[in-house]
């Protein structure tokens, strides 16, 4: 520590430095980071290999345009991920998931929390680490929130069909 700050922390690496991420694709790095401490409730999860240990996590602030939203980290180039949510603080866990299945050309592990309902105007905090602490590195989170209007609805078995958005969030495609 003598060259360096050691009581700084580099933003995103703890709840309170989250960096701020929005609706799209938002590209992540937890390269560097450090394990916050206090794991997530693997429980609320079970079944989807979250298995946390003490992963170098990253955490990411978003202020919610409202209604059922998917956040995943399906990026081909990425690693094993494991994610979680919390909603309005850093310790109000909602929803996590270790390993999904319902997309294509992803990592052969990724995390995806579909279909919150996120509470437009609220902050919610994505907490992106890697199964049992085994990797960090670079990825994307995607953040899809329900649009409005007319358009292609699309199912998790690929098809696709046209209708209003509301509809389309009614019938759990995207």
């Amino acid at each position: 520590c003598a060259t360096t700050d050691c009581a700084a922390v580099d933003p995103g690496d703890e709840c309170s430095t989250a960096i701020t991420v929005y609706d799209g694709a938002n590209a992540f790095d937890t390269t560097g980071f450090t394990y916050s401490g206090s794991p997530p409730d693997e429980a609320m999860c079970a079944g989807t290999f979250l298995e946390w240990g003490e992963s170098q996590d990253g955490w990411y602030m978003y202020v919610a345009t409202g209604g059922m939203t998917m956040f995943d980290t399906c990026d081909a180039t990425s690693y094993d991920t494991s994610m979680v949510l919390y909603e309005g603080s850093c310790t109000n866990q909602v929803a996590c998931n270790g390993d999904s299945a319902n997309q294509t050309g992803c990592q052969t592990y990724y995390s995806e929390i579909t279909n919150y309902n996120c509470v437009a105007g609220e902050t919610y905090y994505i907490r992106i680490g890697a199964w049992q602490g085994n990797g960090a590195g670079p990825g994307t989170l995607n953040i899809t929130a329900p649009q409005s209007g007319f358009g292609a609805c699309c199912f998790p078995d690929e098809t696709c069909i046209d209708v209003d958005a509301a509809d389309c969030q009614a019938f759990g495609g995207l």
